[in-house]
C-alpha cells in the first residue's frame, strides 16, 4: 500500500476528480461560449456601428477607431491610428476645433460640434462630432483623460441646406427686382 491508502480509495478518489474535471470542463466550455457571444455583440456594436468612434488621448491623438470611421475618412486604421485628430479638420475651422478641444477634455457640456474633415482621398465630409470624457465601465472618469468620439456624416444635411440658401436667395432676388408689387398669400 503506497502512502497508506488502498488501492480501491485511490481509484474511487480518481472516479471523483474525474467527474470534477468533466464538470469543469462543461463549465469551462459554457462561460468561453457566453464570452463569445458577448465578444460578437460588442464587435458588431462597436465596430460595425452606424457612427465612426474614435478614442482621443488627451493631447488629441487618435488611440482607438472602428471600421465605420475608417470607411468615413477613407483612411487604413493603421494610418489614422497615432494621428493627431485636429490634422483632420479642414484649416478654415481648425480654431473652431481648437478652441472646443479643452473644454471637451474638461468634460464641459454641450460637447457636439459641426465641422468639416479631411478625408484620406483629399476629399472632404461635414460630420457631428459627439465628446464625451471616457470612463472606466463604471462611471468614474479615466485618469488619462481619454475622450470618446461619436462621428456622423452629416453631408446631406449640409447638402439640402445650402440648397434651401440657394433657392431662397434666388427667390429674394427675384421679388426684389420684379418691376410691380408681388402680394405673397400663404
Amino acid at each position: 500500500m503506497a502512502g497508506g491508502c488502498p488501492p480501491q480509495d485511490v481509484g474511487a478518489e480518481a472516479g471523483v476528480r474525474g467527474r470534477d474535471d468533466v464538470g469543469r470542463r462543461g463549465t469551462m466550455v459554457a462561460v468561453s461560449s457566453v464570452l463569445g457571444k458577448s465578444f460578437d455583440r460588442y464587435l458588431d456594436l462597436y465596430e460595425f456601428a452606424p457612427f465612426g468612434y474614435l478614442t482621443l488621448s488627451a493631447d488629441g491623438l487618435i488611440e482607438e477607431v472602428n471600421v465605420t470611421a475608417t470607411r468615413l475618412f477613407a483612411c487604413p486604421k493603421n494610418v489614422l491610428l497615432c494621428q493627431h485628430f485636429d490634422a483632420f479638420v479642414v484649416d478654415a475651422q481648425r480654431d473652431t476645433w481648437l478652441g472646443h478641444w479643452p473644454r471637451v477634455v474638461a468634460g464641459e457640456q454641450p460637447s457636439a460640434i459641426e465641422v468639416a474633415l479631411r478625408r484620406g482621398d483629399r476629399g472632404v465630409f461635414h460630420a457631428l462630432l459627439d465628446a464625451v470624457p471616457a470612463t472606466s465601465g463604471v462611471g468614474k472618469t479615466l485618469p488619462t483623460q481619454a475622450v470618446r468620439l461619436a462621428i456622423a456624416d452629416i453631408s446631406d444635411r449640409q447638402r439640402i441646406a445650402e440648397a434651401f440658401r440657394v433657392n431662397e436667395s434666388r427667390e429674394r432676388a427675384l421679388l426684389d427686382n420684379f418691376p410691380f408689387a408681388v402680394w405673397l398669400k400663404d
